[in-house]
């Protein structure tokens, strides 16, 4: 995190993001979507003041911030401290998490087991995860993701059509799309010339 922070990749994807607002609108959203599409959630902490603030001569006890979120991420995660506490806050898309209840309780429990740990000494011999199932879901997500992913005919068109199956014509000689998704050829070159730029500048 220190090293993200301190790196030129934030002024880097804050100065593309202000470029892609000068785009045409269309390419605009495609590209908006192409950063959108790298998260599946955003969480970002503040560390606010340590002494108790005062509005009008009475204390505030408590407040709370949200994180902004864009195109498709479902979840966002607030963390804030204030007066020697710390806050969490979730905002989650209800078919994705529909009950975000159970992931503060998972927080709150792995905030206590790592404050054991501390505590008792043996925070360099233990695992600091208690609840380590990411790779099991990464490998059962893949294996579904390659179960129902139907497969093209050699020469087929790339693209999908609004039912999000895979195009059944023909592609073009010398393209990658048929005759009526010609257009799309052209969107995804500006999008790969966009990943590609965006690679050169992080690098």
């Amino acid at each position: 995190m220190d090293r993200l922070k301190t790196s030129p990749e934030p002024y880097i994807n804050f100065g593309l993001l202000n470029a892609i607002g000068y785009l045409p609108p269309d390419f605009a959203k495609k590209t908006a979507r192409l950063f959108g599409n790298k998260a599946s959630g955003v969480m970002t902490n503040v560390p606010g003041p340590r002494e108790p603030l005062y509005f009008a001569g009475s204390r505030i006890h408590n407040f709370m911030f949200w994180v902004p979120r864009s195109g498709n991420i479902g979840l966002g995660i607030s963390i804030l401290s204030y007066d020697g506490k710390v806050t969490v806050g979730i905002a989650s898309d209800e078919n994705r998490m529909p009950d975000p209840q159970v992931l503060l309780e998972c927080f709150n429990a792995e905030l206590d087991y790592l404050l054991k740990l501390v505590q008792s000494g043996k925070i360099e011999e233990d695992p600091l995860v208690l609840h380590d199932r990411y790779t099991e879901q990464k490998d059962t997500a893949k294996a579904k993701k390659k179960k129902a992913s139907p497969s093209r005919e050699p020469g087929a068109c790339r693209a999908l059509t609004k039912k999000r199956t895979p195009c059944s014509k023909k592609a073009r000689p010398g393209s990658r799309f048929c005759g009526i998704h010609k257009d799309r050829e052209e969107d995804d070159d500006r999008l790969k010339d966009v990943a590609r730029l965006m690679k050169e500048l992080t690098e």
